[in-house]
C-alpha cells in the first residue's frame, strides 16, 4: 500500500514539476534538475544501494539474538557512513563542475544553466549522507520484521519534494525544489530513526570490525553493485545524448520513463521481492523440479500483471501524459513529444519487469555474475541504438535506446538460464507462456487503439482524453481477458471459475470475508 500511495506521490511531484517549470517552452530548470540527480544517484549506488539489502539485512539477523551487539553493528556503520560517506562527498563537491562540463551536460552551451546544475548536484549531495544512514535505519528494520517506519518513510520522502515544489520554490524557485527534496531525506531517515529507537536503538561511540563473515557477503555483493551502477551509467550517458537536444528533453524522458515504469513500482518489484525466499528455499533444498515450477509460475503472474500497466500507456501515449502533466507550462507540444517517446520506451518496460525476477533468481541460486554480464550487454545496445537513431528521432531515440537494452538483457537472461540443463525444460514452458501472453497483449491493444480513434468523443480537452482513456482501458482489458481464457491462461482461468461461483463450497451465497 505504501508502494501504490508513493508512486501516486511520484506521479503528483512530476506533474507539478512539468506544470510550473515546463520543458521546451521553459528555461531549462527543470532538465538542470533532472540531470543534478544522476551524480548523487551513483555515489549513493556505488557506496550504499547495493550493499544494503543484499549485505546488512543477514550481517544484522545474524545478531538478532544478541540485541547488545546488534546496537553496536547498527551504530557502527552509521559512523562508518557518516565519516567515510562524508569525506568521499566533499571530494565529489569540489569535482562537480568538471563532472557537469565535461561528462553529464556536455552538450550545454548556457554558462548560467550549467552554473545552476551544479549548485543543484552539490545540494543533493547532502540528501546522499541523509539516505545512506536512513538505509542502515531500514535494514535493521526489515532484519526485525518490522515495516511500519520503513513505509511511511517512503512516503516522507514524496511529501519533502512535494512541498519543496509548492512552497520552497515560491522563495527560491528551483533551488527551493532541489531543497524538498533535501527535506524528504532527512524525514525519511528521521522516520526510520525513530522506528529504530522505538525497537530498541541506541547509538554506540564504535566502527565495524574486521569480519570474514562480512568480508564475504561483500564479495557476493560486488555484482549486484556493479549492475546496479551500471543501470545509473546508463542514465549518466542518456543524460549527455539529451543534453545536445532542445531544452526540456531531459524532463520530456524523464517523464515517459516514469509513466512506463509504473509496472515496476506496483507489480515487479513487490513479485520479485516475495518470490526470492520461495526461490532460495527450493535452491537450498536441491529440489529443481520445484524451484523450476515456481519460476514458471511467477514469471507468468508477473508477465500477466505488467502487460496492461505496460501496453496501457502505449496505446494511451497521448491521453495519460496530457491528463497527468499537460497543465500550465507543459504545452500540448510537450505532451506530444512525451507521447512519442513514450509509445517507444513502454514495451520495453515489460521486459524490464522481467529482469527484475530474473535477477532475484540467479541471487538465490548464486549465479549473481549473470546479471551483471547481462546488464552490461543492455547497456551497449542501449548506447549503440541511441547513438544511431538521435539525429532522426530526437528526444525519442532515447525511449527506443532503452527499449532495446532491456530486451536484449532480457534475451541474455534467457539464454543463460537454458544452459541449465535442470531448469530447460521449466524455461521452454516459460517461453511459451510468455509468447502466449504477448499475443494476447499485441491483440487487446489493437483492438483497444483501434477503439481510441473510431470511437467518437462527446467532450473536449482534457475530458476528451479521460473518455477516450476509460474506453480504451475497458476494451483493453476485456479483450485481454477473453484471449487469456482462449488461450487457457491459469490465472484468468481460475479467476473466471471463482468469479462464476463453480468452485465455491457453497454456491448459493457469497464467499466469505476470509476467502
Amino acid at each position: 500500500m505504501a508502494t501504490f500511495l508513493s508512486r501516486l506521490l511520484g506521479l503528483l511531484r512530476s506533474t507539478l514539476l512539468s506544470a510550473f517549470y515546463g520543458a521546451t517552452g521553459g528555461e531549462g530548470l527543470a532538465d538542470a534538475y533532472t540531470a543534478a540527480f544522476k551524480i548523487p544517484d551513483i555515489v549513493f549506488t556505488l557506496v550504499i544501494s547495493g550493499m544494503t539489502s543484499v549485505v546488512l539485512i543477514p550481517y544484522f539477523l545474524k545478531r538478532e539474538s544478541n540485541p547488545e551487539d546488534l546496537r553496536r553493528t547498527v551504530s557502527a556503520f552509521i559512523n562508518l557512513f557518516l565519516l567515510g560517506l562524508g569525506l568521499l562527498l566533499l571530494v565529489v563537491y569540489f569535482w562537480v563542475p568538471w563532472l557537469i562540463d565535461h561528462v553529464l551536460l556536455t552538450g550545454w552551451t548556457d554558462a548560467s544553466l550549467r552554473s545552476t546544475a551544479v549548485d543543484l548536484t552539490r545540494i543533493l549531495l547532502i540528501q546522499v549522507l541523509l539516505m545512506s544512514v536512513s538505509s542502515v535505519f531500514g535494514s535493521l528494520l526489515n532484519a526485525l520484521q518490522v515495516y511500519r517506519a520503513y513505509s511511511f518513510a517512503m512516503l516522507a520522502y514524496n511529501i519533502g519534494i512535494i512541498v519543496g515544489l509548492a512552497v520552497f520554490s515560491r522563495w527560491w524557485g528551483i533551488h527551493g525544489v532541489t531543497w524538498g527534496v533535501v527535506l524528504g531525506a532527512a524525514s525519511h531517515a528521521g522516520i526510520q530513526m525513530v522506528g529504530a529507537l522505538r525497537a530498541g536503538w541506541r547509538w554506540r561511540p564504535s566502527l565495524p570490525r574486521r569480519d570474514r563473515e562480512l568480508g564475504d557477503l561483500i564479495w557476493n555483493a560486488l555484482p549486484r553493485v556493479g549492475a546496479l551502477a551500471s543501470e545509473q551509467f546508463t542514465r549518466v550517458i542518456l543524460v549527455g545524448f539529451g543534453s545536445f537536444l532542445a531544452l526540456g528533453s531531459l524532463l520530456i524522458y524523464d517523464n515517459a520513463e516514469n509513466l512506463a515504469l509504473v509496472s515496476h513500482g506496483l507489480v515487479a518489484a513487490s513479485l520479485a521481492t516475495t518470490a526470492f525466499p520461495i526461490f532460495l528455499k527450493h535452491w537450498d533444498a536441491g529440489d529443481w523440479p520445484a524451484l523450476g515450477e515456481s519460476f514458471r509460475d511467477k514469471m507468468r503472474l508477473l508477465i500477466l500483471l505488467a502487460i496492461p500497466a505496460t501496453f496501457l500507456p502505449g496505446v494511451l501515449r497521448f491521453e495519460v501524459p496530457d491528463l497527468l502533466m499537460g497543465y500550465l507550462r507543459f504545452t500540448e507540444q510537450d505532451v506530444r513529444l512525451t507521447s512519442t517517446t513514450l509509445l517507444l520506451l513502454a514495451p520495453g518496460a515489460l521486459f524490464f519487469n522481467v529482469t527484475v525476477l530474473f535477477v532475484r533468481f540467479y541471487y538465490a541460486i548464486r549465479q549473481s555474475w549473470i546479471p551483471l554480464v547481462a546488464a552490461l550487454l543492455g547497456v551497449g545496445t542501449t548506447i549503440l541504438v541511441t547513438r544511431l537513431e538521435i539525429e532522426v528521432l530526437q528526444v525519442a531515440a532515447l525511449g527506443l535506446g532503452r527499449s532495446a537494452g532491456w530486451l536484449l538483457q532480457t534475451a541474455a537472461l534467457y539464454f543463460f538460464m537454458a544452459r541449465m540443463s535442470q531448469l530447460r525444460p521449466w524455461l521452454l514452458k516459460s517461453l511459451e507462456d510468455l509468447g502466449r501472453l504477448l499475443i494476447m497483449g499485441l491483440i487487446a491493444g489493437l483492438v483497444a487503439e483501434l477503439c481510441r480513434a473510431v470511437i467518437p468523443s462527446p467532450f473536449t480537452d482534457k475530458l476528451d482524453s479521460l473518455w477516450r482513456s476509460g474506453v480504451a482501458s475497458l476494451v483493453f482489458l476485456s479483450c485481454f481477458a477473453v484471449a487469456g481464457w482462449l488461450l487457457c491462461i491459469p490465472e484468468i482461468r481460475t479467476l473466471a471459475t471463482y468469479l462464476s461461483g463453480s468452485r465455491r463450497k457453497t454456491p448459493s451465497r457469497p464467499l466469505s470475508v476470509n476467502k
